[in-house]
């Protein structure tokens, strides 16, 4: 299967909370299955901490979390941009 190319990490990011709520609401089609999978693997090679940093839905702002999710999203630029999911 041929990566989506996003133009951002923050477009992955989206892209990838949208087919987890998909997937959670029962309405995710089998090719974008694939792609979640993909997806999900990349993710795989962060950290739990690094995860939760990226995925965290709070409006802690302060200025270690702030370093912290820089830090992840450092890291899963360089996996995606490894993998082919991330324009150049």
């Amino acid at each position: 299967m041929k990566p989506r190319v996003h133009s951002s990490l923050t477009a992955f990011l989206a892209h990838y909370a949208s087919l987890r709520r998909a997937r959670v609401h029962g309405t995710l089609a089998p090719a974008a299955a694939q792609t979640l999978a993909s997806m999900e693997a990349s993710m795989g090679e962060l950290s739990e901490a690094e995860r939760a940093a990226l995925t965290a839905q709070t409006a802690d702002s302060s200025a270690p979390e702030a370093r912290r999710r820089a830090r992840a999203e450092l890291r899963l630029a360089r996996i995606l941009a490894a993998r082919g999911y991330l324009a150049a």
